[in-house]
């Protein structure tokens, strides 16, 4: 189906909500059919273009790039996409944290890439602390000051 006809039938099918059955060719699991709903299609002529659509193995809204999707019927030879696979702790990017005895918060996803680097939260409270008792006394002293200067 050339580029034109699969948009033209991405933007039909976001208006409907009509079930399309596809093959994505990127991702976790390249080349499994997946059935989705499409809610939005971004479309600017460029290799760029994505489609956002409700994955109905997940029960999630994820991101397609156009190029790589192909629209196929539900009965396809492809291998089905297995949501299972999704929630294994290797598949997953998301990012867990670690505390170091240093004070500071490190960010790091399942690759074991460090991102973000970041203050702790008991530091950063503490900083708070002691900011508002500095303040609360300066106020305090000019308060006294200003008593003492009207009284003279």
């Amino acid at each position: 189906m050339p580029r034109s006809d699969r948009v033209a039938r991405l933007f039909e099918a976001a208006g409907t909500g009509e079930i399309l059955t596809i093959v994505y060719d990127g991702g976790s699991q390249p080349g499994t059919k997946r059935d989705v709903t499409v809610l939005d299609v971004q479309d600017d002529g460029t290799d760029r273009a994505k489609m956002r659509a409700l994955c109905l193995a997940t029960g999630r809204p994820k991101l397609f790039f156009l190029d790589k999707v192909t629209i196929v019927d539900p009965d396809h030879a492809a291998p089905v996409y297995r949501a299972e696979l999704e929630s294994r702790p290797e598949r997953q990017r998301e990012r867990r944290t670690r505390r170091k005895s240093s004070g500071m918060t490190v960010t790091v996803d399942s690759r074991g890439w460090g991102k973000n680097t970041q203050p702790a939260q008991s530091q950063v409270s503490r900083w708070r602390w002691l900011w508002r008792a500095t303040v609360a006394l300066l106020a305090l002293f000019g308060l006294i000051q200003l008593i003492a200067g009207v009284t003279k």
